[in-house]
């Protein structure tokens, strides 16, 4: 049995005010080892890493309960928010 492969990406601001930012993308299972890995690479404080680890669609794919035909899941920082965040989590249906 394969284990189905998703696309977990994060972009994070440091400061909402500036361009500048981080992005980074992980391919890999419903689990929370993908998540740790994208927010390792971002160099996600510990407090961010809570707050992403409690939202609901995060929770959601870590239990597997995401719809793999959905065109993608988008979750975001509340406005305002310093670091502000994106995160995108999409089924990747094949790879070449």
């Amino acid at each position: 049995m394969s284990t189905h492969t998703w696309f977990f990406s994060l972009r994070l601001w440091p400061n909402p005010e500036s361009p500048d930012m981080t992005r980074v993308a992980v391919a890999g299972p419903a689990h929370p080892s993908t998540i740790k890995t994208a927010l390792h690479l971002a160099g996600a404080s510990e407090e961010l890493r809570a707050k992403i680890c409690s939202d609901t669609t995060v929770r959601k794919f870590v239990e597997g309960a995401l719809d793999s035909t959905s065109n993608g899941y988008y979750v975001h920082s509340s406005a305002g928010a310093a670091p502000a965040w994106v995160i995108c989590i999409a089924s990747i249906h094949k790879v070449l």
